[in-house]
């Protein structure tokens, strides 16, 4: 991802909530810096998520809210921002999508 110049619209937007989840400027120069660091992933896997501001919360709500924030949506574009997604949702539990988004799988015990 940090090859990009200017990545993709979805990208960048995964990357802006990642920067905000971990209070960092969400700017793509920032994001870039941070994918090279050698510990941004144990940064990622190591995130404090009980500690999250209220007012970071809104703000990545906001993300969440959008209709394309989602991993299979953002994984059509890149494997690794989807992974990234799913990483910000799971960290902020994506402020609860509209159920009507949510699939229903019925299974039947014998």
């Amino acid at each position: 991802m940090k090859a990009y110049g200017r990545p993709p619209a979805l990208v960048e937007t995964v990357m802006q909530a990642v920067m905000i989840l971990k209070g960092a400027d969400p700017s793509w120069a920032e994001a870039k810096r941070q994918l090279g660091d050698q510990n941004f992933i144990k940064s990622l896997v190591n995130f404090d998520k009980d500690n999250i501001s209220d007012r970071v919360l809104k703000k990545i709500g906001q993300y969440c809210a959008m209709p394309d924030f989602l991993p299979e949506t953002v994984g059509r574009v890149s494997g690794a921002a989807q992974s990234l997604c799913l990483w910000v949702s799971s960290k902020a539990t994506c402020i609860m999508r509209p159920i009507k988004q949510m699939k229903v799988v019925r299974v039947t015990l014998k």
